[in-house]
């Protein structure tokens, strides 16, 4: 069985980090200063992960403030008032869509080019690009144009997502990882998660030679597990929330009829306790036990409830523990 570890989705913000938003919003630095400095932390930041045998990662999205669009502009839709991110430390605009939604480039795809040509070139290839899911897109926006959620998730995914990967694409990423909660939250309609499951597998055999995980962090159930067998591919891993009730049952239902291959959120980013290295490597076994080809381990959702001390002490747990065990 192939093991690893894995950094996901966004790392807390230390009281540097937040200052320098604080400045750029108030206007005494400008965009360029910003994204030096930035960069500069993100470059530390994943230096880190580097060096404790993180196979995949992030850049932490230190830069990033808003999941829902972290590198792209819409035309069609335009940020609207803040709304809490599920159970999570952070909030998002939700988007107002108005009429056709288009992807076109944001400035904060410049960051993306900027960090990847300052960040060594032997490591690039361990990047991963975090991406909103068409579902979750769904889940937040206000729509005022669409005459129904099917065709809004169309949109988001084929107008938007996939042109955004295929830039994303020709800027050097080669994974991606799709935040989609709401595939799995009770909010959304059975018609609607199965449709968005549908779309997912799509988006990712637009993109065959390209990794994507799912992740599907907050909740799950055995119910769901229909819904996110369309999105398996070759090519896509689902991420798992192993701190939900029903996380290993969800788990052991793929193992036995759709996937290979698995993400176990293994750290639990609402809590800052540490997680035991017994409990950790317990979950390593029955994975193998189940009998999936290839495990990947890290953290179960976005990082920024914990704080930045915590979280990376969380990391190292990870690292010693796995690592050791693979060893």
């Amino acid at each position: 069985m192939k093991l690893a570890i894995e950094f996901s989705g966004s790392f807390p913000r230390d009281e540097a980090v937040s200052n320098l938003h604080s400045l750029r919003k108030s206007g005494d630095i400008d965009e360029r200063t910003f994204l030096e400095k930035i960069i500069a932390k993100e470059l530390k930041l994943v230096g880190s992960l580097d060096s404790l045998g993180f196979s995949l990662f992030t850049d932490g999205m230190l830069w990033a403030d808003d999941i829902l669009n972290p590198v792209a502009s819409l035309s069609g839709a335009e940020a609207g008032g803040l709304v809490r991110f599920f159970d999570n430390n952070f909030f998002v605009r939700a988007p107002i869509v108005k009429k056709e939604i288009s992807f076109i480039e944001g400035n904060a795809l410049e960051a993306y080019a900027k960090f990847l040509k300052a960040f060594p070139e032997e490591r690039r290839a361990k990047l991963k690009a975090p991406i909103p899911g068409p579902v979750t897109l769904v889940h937040f926006s206000q729509n005022s144009h669409y005459s129904s959620h099917a065709e809004l998730l169309n949109a988001w995914g084929k107008k938007f997502l996939i042109p955004l990967v295929e830039k994303l694409k020709s800027m050097g990423f080669s994974s991606f990882e799709v935040h989609e909660p709401s595939i799995v939250s009770k909010a959304i309609s059975q018609e609607l998660k199965e449709e968005g499951g549908k779309l997912l597998g799509e988006i990712f055999d637009s993109f065959s030679g390209n990794r994507f995980l799912l992740m599907t962090y907050f909740s799950a159930s055995l119910v769901d597990a229909k819904h996110l067998s369309y999105a398996i591919r070759e090519n896509s891993i689902l991420g798992i929330d192993l701190f939900t009730p029903s996380g290993w049952r969800l788990v052991k239902s793929l193992s036995e009829k759709w996937a290979s291959r698995i993400y176990l959120g293994s750290l639990n980013s609402r809590s800052p306790i540490p997680e035991r290295s017994s409990k950790l490597r317990g979950w390593v076994e029955r994975a193998e036990e189940l009998g999936f080809s290839e495990v990947f381990m890290g953290n179960n959702a976005p990082m920024d409830f914990v704080p930045p001390r915590w979280a990376m002490g969380k990391l190292r747990k990870l690292s010693r523990s796995v690592l050791s065990k693979k060893r």
